[in-house]
């Protein structure tokens, strides 16, 4: 049974990476990912393949290993023998996965005939010269790279901080261009993988060659959900998250160009406290939310933050929400209850007022007496202006965060004005907070924001209160017609 499944294997890259590749028992389920399943289709559907993924996901493991053991153990007649040219950002490295190439030949029992019995035949850190007459050679990218023609190439990670990290763009794709595609045998397969390391490098270039098929998969869909929940689940990659700085975070696992030098907040201006440090102060509470415009898509995000009497800021609880609205309102609901913020705003774009209407019926039905203010109605700041307004509080060390926190303080370590792709549900809702950040009540005499007693103000506040109409509602669109 064992021999007919090895012999499946052979034919069959699913197969042979479940029943014929050495595996360790911790890691043995890696063959069934849903995204190295969807390797096996293309690479073998696709010359030229570009693929980029999450670190701690298997990519070298299947691009640099599985594959190209796959490849070589099928030939059987050296007629139809080929080469495997693999090329990593040092030449170090290239040796690293031709070892571990070499190593599982040599152990593993149902491919131990491709050790070669010829004393001509090269078996060594640079070169594997196979018995069926197929061989595989590593090489550092930009390293000199002349002979023979393979009829595979794979080039994982060309870019890093060290090796290619002395050359530049312009050199990589000379090199690539002009050294390692020219050496390909014609209708040859060439698969590059890696992650991003700078916003114009390499990968970025070559995602825009329309030879290459681009595929990637971020530790995080656009959703939130884990790419293997079964390998990383949200524990580990949020226990990631908080263990390196923001900027390799987003590169490494969520594949998005960075870069820490041209960020508009900076690492060294976050302060941290603890809560301890604010349990006695008097603080003036705000509440503001940036409702989700797509449900299941965007997040509707919530921020609370306490001013003291010498206007330091801290955060005090934070919401991200894909999922039911019903449910993030219950959940807006339980954060008031929670912080009772002092002043509670929303902001209202088109159809996102239907939250406010939607949000204090839950309240009402809750029996909660929490009046919620649309905020913005009078601001012709663009949403890029708004959050860059956060600039000056931040510089000067006055607003505060928990270390639970760190998402918040990712979205705006990564933020990018330019960029159309941010993250930035959370620092949106609190930057509509900088206009009303203020000193608690006791400490500074805060305007009443409430509806004065005999204006038309108070008695459409006291209708809107009161058991909702088709009236009530026609009063709401006229105030803000």
């Amino acid at each position: 049974m064992r021999f007919s499944r090895a012999s499946l294997g052979s034919a069959s890259l699913p197969e042979f990476l479940k029943e014929t590749l050495t595996l360790p028992e911790e890691i043995k389920y890696w063959p069934t990912l849903r995204h190295v399943q969807e390797w096996t289709h293309l690479v073998q559907t696709h010359q030229k393949l570009l693929v980029e993924a999450s670190r701690d996901h298997f990519k070298s493991t299947f691009f640099s290993w599985a594959y190209p053991l796959f490849l070589v153990q099928r030939v059987r007649d050296p007629v139809h023998a080929f080469g495997i040219a693999m090329f990593s950002y040092s030449e170090g490295q290239a040796q690293k996965n031709l070892k571990r190439i070499r190593q599982e030949i040599e152990s593993n029992p149902w491919l131990k005939w491709l050790i070669p019995k010829s004393k001509s035949h090269v078996w060594d850190v640079g070169t594997m010269d196979m018995s069926n007459g197929c061989w595989i050679e590593g090489y550092g990218f930009g390293s000199s790279f002349r002979g023979r023609h393979p009829k595979h190439v794979i080039v994982d990670d060309p870019s890093k901080d060290e090796g290619t990290g002395t050359m530049s763009l312009e050199q990589q794709i000379e090199f690539f261009s002009g050294v390692i595609v020219p050496a390909a045998k014609k209708h040859s397969q060439i698969v590059v993988t890696g992650n991003p390391v700078s916003k114009k490098d390499f990968l970025c270039w070559l995602e825009q060659n329309k030879a290459f098929s681009s595929y990637f998969y971020p530790v995080l869909n656009s959703k939130g959900e884990p790419l293997a929940p079964e390998h990383y689940d949200h524990r580990a990659i949020d226990d990631k998250r908080m263990t390196i700085p923001a900027h390799i975070f987003a590169r490494e696992y969520l594949l998005k160009r960075v870069s820490a030098e041209d960020a508009k907040f900076r690492e060294e201006w976050i302060r941290y406290y603890e809560s301890e440090r604010i349990a006695r102060k008097a603080l003036y509470r705000i509440m503001t939310i940036d409702p989700a415009l797509s449900p299941g898509g965007d997040a509707m995000a919530a921020i609370v933050t306490g001013t003291d009497a010498n206007t330091d800021t801290y955060t005090l609880g934070r919401l991200s929400f894909r999922g039911d609205f019903r449910q993030g309102i219950g959940f807006l609901c339980d954060m008031m209850v929670e912080h009772t913020p002092d002043f509670i705003g929303i902001e209202t774009f088109a159809f996102q007022r239907m939250y406010k209407i939607w949000l204090e019926d839950e309240l009402k039905r809750r029996g909660l007496n929490f009046w919620v203010q649309e905020v913005g109605l009078d601001s012709r700041k663009t949403k890029a202006a708004r959050i860059e307004s956060l600039q000056p509080k931040l510089a000067q060390g006055k607003l505060h965060f928990l270390r639970e926190h760190k998402p918040t303080i990712d979205q705006l370590l990564l933020w990018d004005p330019l960029s159309k792709t941010n993250e930035d549900d959370e620092i949106d809702a609190l930057a509509w907070q900088v206009p009303l950040w203020r000193a608690p009540y006791e400490d500074a005499a805060v305007p009443d924001t409430r509806p004065r007693p005999g204006t038309f103000a108070e008695a459409f506040e006291s209708m809107r209160q009161g058991e909702g109409t088709w009236l009530t509602r026609l009063f709401e669109d006229m105030r803000h017609a």
